[in-house]
Protein backbone atom coordinates (compact mmCIF):
# COMPACT_ATOMS: atom_id res chain seq x y z
CA UNK A 1 0.00 0.00 0.00
CA UNK A 2 1.40 3.37 -0.98
CA UNK A 3 1.05 6.06 1.65
CA UNK A 4 -0.19 9.41 0.40
CA UNK A 5 1.60 12.62 1.39
CA UNK A 6 -1.43 13.72 3.40
CA UNK A 7 -1.50 10.41 5.28
CA UNK A 8 2.22 10.66 6.09
CA UNK A 9 1.84 14.25 7.27
CA UNK A 10 -1.10 13.28 9.46
CA UNK A 11 0.87 10.36 10.89
CA UNK A 12 3.85 12.54 11.78
CA UNK A 13 1.62 15.13 13.43
CA UNK A 14 -0.23 12.45 15.34
CA UNK A 15 3.04 11.00 16.63
CA UNK A 16 3.65 14.13 18.71
CA UNK A 17 0.05 14.19 19.94
CA UNK A 18 0.16 10.46 20.71
CA UNK A 19 3.34 10.94 22.75
CA UNK A 20 1.62 13.69 24.75
CA UNK A 21 -1.37 11.39 25.29
CA UNK A 22 0.90 8.50 26.37
CA UNK A 23 2.55 10.74 28.96
CA UNK A 24 -0.91 11.82 30.16
CA UNK A 25 -2.03 8.18 30.51
CA UNK A 26 1.12 7.33 32.46
CA UNK A 27 0.56 10.35 34.73
CA UNK A 28 -3.08 9.42 35.30
CA UNK A 29 -2.14 5.85 36.23
CA UNK A 30 0.12 7.29 38.93
CA UNK A 31 -2.51 9.81 40.08
CA UNK A 32 -4.66 7.13 41.66
CA UNK A 33 -8.15 5.66 41.33
CA UNK A 34 -10.02 8.77 42.50
CA UNK A 35 -8.41 10.98 39.87
CA UNK A 36 -9.05 8.36 37.18
CA UNK A 37 -12.73 8.11 38.17
CA UNK A 38 -13.12 11.91 37.97
CA UNK A 39 -11.57 11.89 34.50
CA UNK A 40 -13.92 9.08 33.43
CA UNK A 41 -16.99 10.95 34.74
CA UNK A 42 -15.94 14.18 33.04
CA UNK A 43 -15.39 12.47 29.70
CA UNK A 44 -18.60 10.45 29.93
CA UNK A 45 -20.58 13.62 30.65
CA UNK A 46 -18.94 15.42 27.75
CA UNK A 47 -19.70 12.55 25.36
CA UNK A 48 -23.34 12.34 26.41
CA UNK A 49 -23.76 16.11 26.08
CA UNK A 50 -22.20 16.06 22.62
CA UNK A 51 -24.32 13.11 21.51
CA UNK A 52 -27.49 14.84 22.71
CA UNK A 53 -26.68 18.07 20.92
CA UNK A 54 -25.32 16.70 17.63
CA UNK A 55 -27.00 13.32 16.98
CA UNK A 56 -30.76 13.04 16.32
CA UNK A 57 -30.62 9.37 17.27
CA UNK A 58 -29.05 9.97 20.69
CA UNK A 59 -31.11 13.09 21.30
CA UNK A 60 -34.21 10.91 21.14
CA UNK A 61 -32.62 7.96 22.97
CA UNK A 62 -31.41 10.15 25.88
CA UNK A 63 -34.46 12.42 26.09
CA UNK A 64 -35.46 11.07 29.52
CA UNK A 65 -31.99 11.17 31.07
CA UNK A 66 -31.61 13.80 33.81
CA UNK A 67 -29.23 16.70 33.30
CA UNK A 68 -25.64 16.31 34.44
CA UNK A 69 -23.20 13.44 34.17
CA UNK A 70 -25.17 10.17 34.09
CA UNK A 71 -24.23 6.89 35.66
CA UNK A 72 -22.98 4.57 32.94
CA UNK A 73 -25.55 1.92 33.92
CA UNK A 74 -28.38 4.39 33.27
CA UNK A 75 -27.59 4.74 29.57
CA UNK A 76 -29.97 2.79 27.30
CA UNK A 77 -28.35 -0.19 25.59
CA UNK A 78 -27.99 -0.11 21.81
CA UNK A 79 -26.90 -2.86 19.44
CA UNK A 80 -24.66 -2.72 16.40
CA UNK A 81 -27.48 -3.69 13.99
CA UNK A 82 -29.63 -0.89 15.46
CA UNK A 83 -26.82 1.64 15.08
CA UNK A 84 -26.11 0.58 11.51
CA UNK A 85 -29.80 0.76 10.62
CA UNK A 86 -29.95 4.38 11.82
CA UNK A 87 -26.39 5.32 10.83
CA UNK A 88 -27.24 8.69 9.26
CA UNK A 89 -29.01 9.82 12.45
CA UNK A 90 -26.41 8.32 14.78
CA UNK A 91 -23.36 10.17 13.50
CA UNK A 92 -22.69 13.53 15.14
CA UNK A 93 -21.20 15.03 11.96
CA UNK A 94 -24.33 15.83 9.99
CA UNK A 95 -22.41 15.94 6.69
CA UNK A 96 -21.59 12.20 6.90
CA UNK A 97 -23.87 9.54 5.38
CA UNK A 98 -23.72 5.75 5.31
CA UNK A 99 -23.92 5.67 1.53
CA UNK A 100 -20.88 7.94 1.24
CA UNK A 101 -18.91 5.95 3.83
CA UNK A 102 -19.69 2.67 2.04
CA UNK A 103 -18.62 4.18 -1.27
CA UNK A 104 -15.37 5.41 0.28
CA UNK A 105 -14.62 1.96 1.75
CA UNK A 106 -15.39 0.23 -1.53
CA UNK A 107 -12.46 1.97 -3.25
CA UNK A 108 -9.09 0.35 -2.30
CA UNK A 109 -7.40 3.56 -3.43
CA UNK A 110 -8.79 5.27 -0.34
CA UNK A 111 -6.87 3.07 2.11
CA UNK A 112 -4.63 5.42 4.09
CA UNK A 113 -6.68 8.48 3.14
CA UNK A 114 -8.82 10.40 5.64
CA UNK A 115 -12.57 10.32 5.08
CA UNK A 116 -14.05 13.83 4.84
CA UNK A 117 -10.52 15.08 5.35
CA UNK A 118 -10.35 14.15 9.03
CA UNK A 119 -11.85 10.74 9.90
CA UNK A 120 -10.48 7.23 9.95
CA UNK A 121 -13.30 5.07 8.58
CA UNK A 122 -13.21 1.27 8.82
CA UNK A 123 -15.46 -1.74 8.58
CA UNK A 124 -15.70 -4.54 11.16
CA UNK A 125 -15.22 -8.12 10.00
CA UNK A 126 -18.89 -9.08 10.41
CA UNK A 127 -18.19 -12.33 12.27
CA UNK A 128 -21.31 -11.69 14.37
CA UNK A 129 -23.36 -11.60 11.18
CA UNK A 130 -23.70 -7.81 11.31
CA UNK A 131 -20.75 -5.85 9.81
CA UNK A 132 -20.32 -2.36 11.17
CA UNK A 133 -18.95 0.88 9.76
CA UNK A 134 -17.16 3.14 12.23
CA UNK A 135 -15.60 6.60 12.11
CA UNK A 136 -12.86 7.80 14.43
CA UNK A 137 -11.89 11.44 14.78
CA UNK A 138 -8.41 12.61 15.69
CA UNK A 139 -8.93 12.53 19.46
CA UNK A 140 -10.31 8.99 19.36
CA UNK A 141 -7.38 7.83 17.22
CA UNK A 142 -4.84 9.44 19.53
CA UNK A 143 -6.35 7.94 22.69
CA UNK A 144 -6.92 4.60 20.97
CA UNK A 145 -3.21 4.51 20.19
CA UNK A 146 -1.89 5.90 23.46
CA UNK A 147 -3.77 3.68 25.91
CA UNK A 148 -2.67 0.35 24.35
CA UNK A 149 0.88 1.71 24.14
CA UNK A 150 0.88 1.95 27.93
CA UNK A 151 -1.27 -1.05 28.83
CA UNK A 152 0.22 -3.21 26.10
CA UNK A 153 3.87 -2.47 26.77
CA UNK A 154 6.28 -5.31 27.48
CA UNK A 155 6.70 -4.17 31.07
CA UNK A 156 2.91 -4.18 31.54
CA UNK A 157 2.58 -7.71 30.14
CA UNK A 158 5.66 -9.33 31.69
CA UNK A 159 6.95 -6.94 34.35
CA UNK A 160 10.40 -5.29 34.12
CA UNK A 161 12.34 -8.56 34.50
CA UNK A 162 10.14 -10.40 32.02
CA UNK A 163 10.49 -7.60 29.50
CA UNK A 164 14.28 -7.72 29.84
CA UNK A 165 14.27 -11.50 29.30
CA UNK A 166 12.03 -11.02 26.26
CA UNK A 167 14.54 -8.62 24.71
CA UNK A 168 17.72 -10.52 25.66
CA UNK A 169 16.57 -13.99 24.55
CA UNK A 170 15.74 -12.94 21.01
CA UNK A 171 12.00 -13.50 21.23
CA UNK A 172 9.98 -11.99 18.43
CA UNK A 173 6.60 -10.36 18.03
CA UNK A 174 4.58 -9.92 14.85
CA UNK A 175 2.14 -7.43 13.38
CA UNK A 176 -0.66 -8.91 11.29
CA UNK A 177 -2.12 -6.39 8.84
CA UNK A 178 -5.04 -6.73 6.44
CA UNK A 179 -4.36 -4.66 3.33
CA UNK A 180 -7.30 -5.54 1.05
CA UNK A 181 -9.74 -3.23 2.80
CA UNK A 182 -10.08 -0.85 5.76
CA UNK A 183 -10.76 -3.51 8.40
CA UNK A 184 -11.06 -2.35 12.00
CA UNK A 185 -8.82 -4.90 13.72
CA UNK A 186 -5.56 -4.93 15.65
CA UNK A 187 -3.97 -7.84 17.44
CA UNK A 188 -0.93 -9.46 18.99
CA UNK A 189 -1.03 -13.25 19.18
CA UNK A 190 0.59 -16.65 19.23
CA UNK A 191 0.68 -18.87 16.13
CA UNK A 192 -2.29 -20.88 17.43
CA UNK A 193 -4.30 -17.73 18.03
CA UNK A 194 -3.35 -16.46 14.58
CA UNK A 195 -4.77 -19.63 13.03
CA UNK A 196 -8.00 -19.07 14.96
CA UNK A 197 -8.18 -15.44 13.88
CA UNK A 198 -7.71 -16.34 10.22
CA UNK A 199 -10.52 -18.88 10.57
CA UNK A 200 -12.78 -16.23 12.10
CA UNK A 201 -11.95 -13.79 9.29
CA UNK A 202 -12.71 -16.46 6.71
CA UNK A 203 -16.02 -17.27 8.41
CA UNK A 204 -16.90 -13.59 8.40
CA UNK A 205 -16.52 -13.51 4.64
CA UNK A 206 -18.42 -16.80 4.21
CA UNK A 207 -21.73 -15.18 5.17
CA UNK A 208 -24.44 -15.47 7.79
CA UNK A 209 -25.67 -18.93 6.69
CA UNK A 210 -22.22 -20.47 7.06
CA UNK A 211 -21.77 -18.79 10.45
CA UNK A 212 -25.11 -20.15 11.69
CA UNK A 213 -24.18 -23.68 10.57
CA UNK A 214 -20.86 -23.39 12.42
CA UNK A 215 -22.68 -22.21 15.55
CA UNK A 216 -25.17 -25.09 15.38
CA UNK A 217 -22.37 -27.62 14.85
CA UNK A 218 -20.45 -26.32 17.86
CA UNK A 219 -23.54 -26.21 20.07
CA UNK A 220 -24.37 -29.78 19.07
Amino acid sequence: MAWTEEALAAGMAMSARTLAAVLDVVWMRRAGADRIERRQRDRLGAMVDHARSASPFYRELYRDLPAGTPDLSSLPVVTKPHLMEHFDDVVTDRTVTRAEADGFLADPGNIGRPFHGSYLVARSSGTSGHPGVFLLDERARVLGTAIPRVRGSLTHWFGPEGALRFLLTGRRSALVAWTEEALAASMAMSARTLAGVLDVVWMGRAGADRIERRQRDRLG
